[in-house]
């Protein structure tokens, strides 16, 4: 018998379209929830997580960007379904994802391009650092 939580790459999914509306339909309620309590650590001053749960809003956006994307995959091809499930488990892509969807909004932001570009930059860098207290070269960070 095992003990303990089970590896995400362990679970047994298959995403049909139902499964995939659902799916993206509460990733994008999750990251409004993580904006308004994002908004409540920034009353407080409470940066770090701020950042951090601004981060995850990001990301559950991006997840649903995924999801509503893979509505017009063939579901039935096990490559497809593999490759969804991996995005919607890999913290960049599902960055990636939602910050694109700034991009493809028309007329095409040309010149938001190099600020997208850093804040990409930035959210990728600093999303684990705003949350977990580690060590660079020799000195201890903690998230502040």
């Amino acid at each position: 018998m095992k003990i303990g939580r089970i590896l995400k790459s362990e679970r047994k999914i298959t995403l049909t379209e139902e499964l995939l509306v659902e799916y993206y339909s509460g990733a994008l309620k999750n990251s409004d929830a993580l904006i308004e309590e994002s908004n409540l650590l920034f009353k407080n001053k409470s940066y770090a997580r701020c950042y951090f749960l601004a981060c995850s809003s990001i990301e559950e956006s991006g997840k649903a960007v995924e999801a509503f994307l893979g509505l017009g995959r063939n579901l039935t091809d096990p490559a497809v379904q593999k490759t969804l499930i991996q995005n919607f488990e890999d913290h960049n892509k599902k960055l990636l994802s939602a910050l694109m969807t700034l991009l493809s909004k028309p007329p095409f932001p040309i010149d938001k391009l190099d600020l997208i570009t850093d804040i990409s930059l930035q959210l990728f860098q600093g999303r684990e650092k705003s949350l977990y207290t580690d060590i660079n070269k020799s000195e201890i960070t903690i998230p502040k």
